[in-house]
């Protein structure tokens, strides 16, 4: 028996951040569960979240979330970590569908870390924030592990605007020098959080150029914690995205033409009451 569109749609697990940058989380999924049906909502309207404040970062993320709920997802994972640490613990409580936040993953940071000594990499509103650091001290326990947050904003436009597709090169000295500059802050440094969702797509740069030291990739760290949501489906993924004047619909198909990325892509108009 087919199942009816309405059934398809319930089947998806949405995805979404303010840009191009969720797309990783969206890999991961197709990594870990390919038949699972995604449904990417990428809210370019609203980029940068790490430049919002935390009252502007509330109010997107429950519109958001109720627009999502029309499409009666099985899950939504908030592809950002910004939000995810400053405000989605207590906007998720208002909802009964499961919401997964993607964070700095500190206990696996203090575990694999040989010197103690960590770089938590990070959008400004992240890294800047009270809240982040309340969060280190509550991950890291009683560990004595040294942990600086670094603000790499810089580093995630070269991700947003596509320049990592279209000067490699550039990029890859623009992330040596990015990586220098932390090692001689502090040279006992031998693991970095990719606490960006757009981060993960200079990982291979970074691996390339520092294999001595440890890239985690946050989002790698909720994957397990899917299982209990996951469907079997066709592998599906959708795009919805909104737009503005600096980051149109066609500069967001090129970005995807770019990457070799292939999906069914709807514009949508999404009202955060701004």
């Amino acid at each position: 028996m087919m199942k009816s569109k309405k059934q398809e749609a319930a089947s998806n697990i949405a995805v979404f951040d303010a840009g191009i940058g969720s797309y990783a989380v969206v890999e991961l999924l197709r990594e870990y569960y390919p038949k699972q049906n995604i449904l990417y909502f990428a809210d370019r309207a609203h980029f940068p979240y790490g430049g919002k404040s935390k009252e502007e970062l509330r109010q997107i993320m429950k519109t958001t979330i109720e627009y999502l709920l029309q499409y009666e997802p099985k899950a939504i994972i908030v592809a950002s970590n910004a939000p995810s640490v400053l405000v989605l613990d207590e906007v998720k409580e208002d909802y009964d569908i499961p919401i997964y936040g993607i964070k700095p993953p500190i206990k696996k940071a203090v575990e694999v870390s040989k010197s103690g000594h960590i770089a938590v990499l990070g959008a400004k509103a992240l890294v800047e924030s009270e809240r982040i650091q309340h969060y280190i001290d509550e991950e890291k326990g009683e560990s004595q592990a040294k942990i600086n947050t670094i603000d790499a904003s810089d580093v995630i436009k070269l991700v947003e605007s596509g320049d990592f597709i279209n000067y490699p090169a550039e990029v890859k000295q623009h992330v040596k020098e990015f990586v220098a500059d932390i090692v001689e802050q502090d040279p006992e440094v031998d693991t970095f959080t990719l606490s960006s969702t757009h981060l993960p797509w200079v990982q291979p740069y970074l691996t390339i150029l520092y294999p001595q030291y440890q890239f985690l990739d946050p989002a790698r760290h909720i994957m397990e914690n899917l299982k209990p949501v996951v469907t079997k489906g066709k592998g599906r993924v959708k795009a919805l995205v909104t737009t503005c004047e600096d980051y149109t619909l066609e500069n967001f198909e090129d970005t995807l033409s770019k990457l070799n990325l292939k999906m069914e892509v709807e514009e949508v108009e999404m009202d955060c009451g701004e």
